[in-house]
């Protein structure tokens, strides 16, 4: 998880390399979402 993305999931490698699962958030939800996890 990242402040970017909160709470979205993605894949990673040992080679540094992610892929994002989940569809773009919109910028309400990156606003609204961080709040929420606290």
């Amino acid at each position: 998880m990242d402040n970017e993305n909160p709470g979205r999931r993605f894949y990673t490698c040992p080679l540094v390399y992610f892929n994002w699962v989940d569809p773009p958030m919109c910028q309400r939800s990156k606003m609204i979402i961080p709040g929420l996890l606290k």
